[in-house]
């Protein structure tokens, strides 16, 4: 299949200033050739503008030609960028594949510039991640990867563990000899130390939709629907005094410090009529697929037992708010899971709120490629364990070959994290996940 001339459609479907279509391989100038009124040199870079015929139609495009290896595949490769209109792409697209081009398949390029070693495979997957990015927190997260950062940051690490793993090997040649409590505590720092950064470098988890949803849950009447206004600054859902205002979801989608996400308002708990009972089963279903819940009370509706309300254990995605302050807050505090004091009526403390909301969206969401993020989250969270088994054996004053076998295992995870040796089945299943034209 390498040895193929590929085409197709790289930039996006759809309207557009330009359109791009792209060729890559042996005879990429031999076919661009079939389709200008010029000749096209094999030169070792050029951007020429030129007429194309296509479907008895003649129209202007600029051509850009790469010549092999100075090209994104390490083959001949050209660009013809014209009007963005899709039905002139499309008849250049069949036409370039009439005279002897290949589809390409989905990731086909980016694969072909990694069998070629122009990038490895995980800037090769950074490339898939970057193009499905949402916001500017997933952008900078992939170009992260392609320009290196990530891979220092783990080389790094690794070069810690090297030199732990040195201070274990010299440990056991002098095994005959009294270990000093100095050597022993400055080795568990060392790997307490180095833990810290695994922990920091370990890439973030991808929730499920690609655009993701914070829920507003809580009891009727305690400000949902006034909040979920605060939060977007405009009135979008209705407000009343009487509970039960909000009947079914509402959603709209915000920005805040470049974090994309869907803000949902949903119907409140204990309206006991046949709508109430058909939102609350509404308010579940969209309340599993959320990557976060804000849970709502107000200063008037919490019950305060013994001077001190205890809020209940939530998962990890559970924010609890408490609403209406301009009515009063006990001067006693509250007791347990941290509250968010706001008045959503005033604006106090929705800054706040907007904050810790981004914060926790950029811990469980970060970067725009989940398969991407979960294979290399897999690979630290294997090289974590191995050094927390070598840190627990260290502790009881174990230094035998355990200790050292842990410890290269942690070494050998981290190496392959950007390692390109890789099965064909991984391979596939990567490139498979691309759109076509990348």
């Amino acid at each position: 299949m390498s040895g193929d001339t590929i085409a197709s459609l790289s930039s996006a479907s759809g309207g557009g200033a330009v359109s791009i279509v792209r060729i890559s391989g042996e005879k990429a100038f031999e076919i661009a050739r079939a389709v200008v009124e010029e000749e096209i040199k094999r030169e070792g870079f050029a951007a020429k503008d030129m007429v194309i015929r296509v479907g008895g139609m003649r129209f202007w495009a600029r051509l850009f030609l790469f010549r092999k290896p100075y090209s994104y595949t390490a083959e001949d490769l050209v660009e013809i960028h014209l009007f963005g209109c899709g039905i002139l792409s499309s008849l250049l697209l069949d036409e370039l594949i009439r005279k002897g081009a290949r589809a390409a398949v989905p990731g086909e390029f980016t694969r072909r510039a990694f069998e070629a070693g122009r990038i490895s495979l995980a800037q090769a997957e950074a490339v898939n991640s970057l193009v499905r990015a949402c916001d500017e927190w997933q952008r900078k997260e992939a170009v992260g990867v392609l320009v290196g950062e990530s891979q220092k940051r783990f080389e790094r690490i690794r070069e810690r563990l090297v030199e732990l793993l040195g201070l274990v090997e010299a440990e056991l040649d002098f095994s005959d000899q009294e270990v000093e409590g100095i050597e022993r505590d400055e080795l568990l720092c060392g790997m307490r130390e180095t833990m810290k950064e695994m922990k920091k470098a370990c890439p973030r988890v991808m929730v499920a939709r690609a655009v993701p949803r914070v829920v507003l849950k809580g009891k009727a009447n305690v400000g949902k629907s006034t909040l979920f206004n605060a939060l977007l600054g405009k009135e979008r859902a209705l407000t009343a005094e009487s509970p039960g205002t909000t009947r079914d979801f509402i959603e709209e989608e915000i920005v805040v410090d470049d974090v994309r996400f869907v803000l949902v308002d949903t119907a409140g708990e204990g309206v006991e009529d046949e709508f109430g009972i058909l939102a609350r089963s509404k308010v579940r279903s969209v309340e599993e697929g959320s990557a976060l819940v804000l849970e709502v009370s107000d200063v008037e509706s919490i019950e305060w037992e013994s001077g001190r309300e205890e809020v209940p254990v939530k998962d990890e995605r559970t924010i609890f708010v408490l609403n209406k302050s301009d009515k009063g807050v006990p001067k006693f505090g509250l007791k347990g899971q941290r509250w968010f004091i706001v008045s959503a009526l005033r604006g106090d403390g929705i800054d706040s709120l907007k904050e810790e909301i981004v914060r926790r969206l950029r811990y469980s969401g970060g970067e725009g490629d989940s398969s991407f993020v979960q294979r290399r989250r897999e690979a630290v969270n294997e090289a974590f364990v191995s050094l927390c088994r070598a840190y627990r054996l260290v502790r009881v004053r174990s230094y035998d070959e355990l200790v050292a076998f842990h410890l290269r295992e942690s070494v050998t995870i981290l190496s392959s994290l950007f390692d390109s040796d890789v099965s064909e089945d991984i391979l596939s299943a990567i490139f498979s996940r691309f759109c076509i034209g990348k």
